[in-house]
């Protein structure tokens, strides 16, 4: 069986108000006290006015933004009777006096979270085919539907598209990635906005003047900064944090395990001094006074994130601020799963209070603010010093000052301005790591580096099979966009089978042999 959530009262209603929690006491009652999803609200009145209702509705968003309260008013909408110009309920008439008091059973709430099988869908195709009770229309509002299994929605599928006249369907979820494609393109969907903070800052102001509220102006502002643009999260914090009919900034802070404007300054005046020791107690300090270390990195990337937009015209500074960003928002990751709670945010200030030797190893900041390409390989003057063939993956140690060498046979190379072969030999690696296609990338692995003339790189190889690869045009173009990349200079690719390789096949030929390994 279904489990049914009863309806909340509207606010004003007679009925014990002063037992409700205020964020239900103050719940939307009409579609214009809807806080900031004017979309929505301009949208479904219209439709309510010219009488094209959708049969099924899809609400998604973020928590506490207004969607089962929205699907509450449009439900008593379905049901009234004399509704004013605008489509507003009239809230006077038998069945919007029932919705408010809760006592209307044709409004089915059903939590998927808890009815998520296929057995609770069945139940409700079959119940949904009688006529209802008391209102005009029966109302389903499925809250949390994405909840459901794969062959609970494939059982609703059908009744969705094709409900009977008198009912509705009004679903909600926080998650509209999980909802499948089929029940999203049978319903007509609306997606709740967070609520910006001036708007969560004028509703609490008007909930403490109701409730005759003494509230400071700065602790507001908090409330709706933390509620990350949810309306029940504001307000129920705002419930919390009340003492003696008052709201004091303190007491919200001590609530949310905040530190304070005071905590973020001290910090990042230490950052901007480089004084480590200093940022670090800091840091200790918060943690020996038993503040909520991943809430104060919340606070301070804030106050980073100010500081970032005042300082938009300094190059220099808004590298500094993106970097320690940067730091700070890894940190925050961390943070949740460290078994030393500071050590994270140690470790960023630490780094933070070594910008200037960091930000020259963070790739992220020469492509981000230089951008420029990676710095030429060095190129050594060219040398006769060479050894034979071998394969790209061994590295051959070369010095600028050894002493020359007679060439080798078989490797050869052809003065030229630019990297030599010792050069391309010892940076091959580097210029592998930089071809993109993974296949390209194993077959050069494969090749031998055959020699040098101007600025032709010659590759051998063994494999006929890797040579087509790289000799494509694909392979080419890689190939010497990664030499130009490591080297700053325009390089050509030449690629060949080996001799040995040659040799061994002309033998077979004479022979007639067969290569078995």
């Amino acid at each position: 069986m279904i489990s049914v959530r009863t309806v909340t009262f509207a606010p004003n209603h007679p009925i014990l108000m002063a037992d409700l929690a205020l964020y239900r006491k103050y719940r939307p009652a009409r579609f214009n006290h809807l806080m900031g999803q004017n979309h929505v609200q301009k949208t479904i009145l219209n439709a309510i006015k010219s009488g094209h209702l959708s049969h099924a509705y899809l609400f998604c968003g973020p928590r506490g933004t207004g969607k089962t309260s929205t699907a509450r008013l449009v439900a008593k909408a379905i049901n009234c009777i004399t509704p004013d110009p605008e489509g507003e309920s009239c809230n006077q008439c038998d069945y919007c006096l029932m919705m408010n008091q809760g006592s209307l059973v044709d409004l089915i709430e059903i939590d998927a979270a808890s009815n998520r099988g296929i057995d609770e869908i069945r139940d409700l195709r079959e119940k949904i085919r009688f006529a209802p009770n008391q209102a005009p229309h029966k109302v389903y509002i499925i809250d949390e539907v994405h909840m459901l299994t794969t062959p609970a929605f494939n059982a609703l599928l059908k009744t969705l598209e094709e409900p009977p006249p008198h009912a509705y369907f009004i679903l909600a979820t926080t998650e509209i990635h999980k909802v499948p494609d089929t029940i999203i393109s049978r319903c007509q969907r609306f997606d709740f906005r967070r609520i910006d903070q001036e708007t969560l800052v004028d509703r609490l102001r008007y909930i403490s003047q109701q409730e005759n509220v003494e509230a400071e102006e700065a602790a507001l502002e908090l409330i709706s900064r933390s509620s990350q643009g949810g309306m029940r999260d504001a307000i129920s914090l705002f419930e919390q944090t009340l003492r003696e009919g008052k709201l004091h900034l303190s007491v919200v802070q001590e609530v949310l395990g905040l530190v304070g404007n005071e905590g973020a300054i001290h910090l990042f005046s230490a950052l901007e001094q480089k004084e480590t020791s200093l940022a670090l107690s800091e840091i200790q300090k918060l943690h020996e006074e038993g503040h909520n270390l991943y809430q104060f990195n919340r606070e301070f990337l804030e106050f980073l994130r100010a500081r970032l937009l005042e300082d938009l015209e300094k190059p220099e500074k808004v590298a500094q601020r993106l970097y320690w960003i940067d730091l700070f928002q890894k940190a925050s990751v961390e943070l949740k799963n460290t078994l030393i709670p500071q050590l994270p945010l140690e470790i960023a200030a630490i780094k933070a209070c070594f910008w200037g030797q960091e930000q020259k190893n963070e790739s992220w900041f020469s492509g981000l603010w230089q951008h420029k390409k990676e710095e030429p390989a060095p190129v050594t003057a060219p040398s006769s010093v060479s050894a034979g063939p071998s394969p790209l993956r061994h590295v051959a140690s070369t010095s600028s000052d050894a002493l020359p060498a007679p060439q080798e046979e078989g490797l050869k190379q052809v003065p030229q301005e630019g990297p030599s072969l010792a050069d391309i030999k010892t940076n091959l690696p580097r210029v592998i790591e930089k071809i993109v296609t993974p296949s390209i990338r194993q077959s050069l692995n494969t090749a031998l580096l055959h020699g040098l003339n101007k600025n032709v790189v010659q590759f051998q190889f063994q494999s006929k099979f890797h040579l087509e690869k790289v000799s494509s045009n694909t392979g080419k173009m890689e190939i010497e966009s990664a030499l130009e990349t490591v080297f700053g200079a325009k390089l050509k690719v030449e690629c060949d089978m080996s001799q040995v390789d040659n040799l061994l096949n002309k033998t077979l030929e004479i022979f007639g042999g067969e290569l078995i390994e």
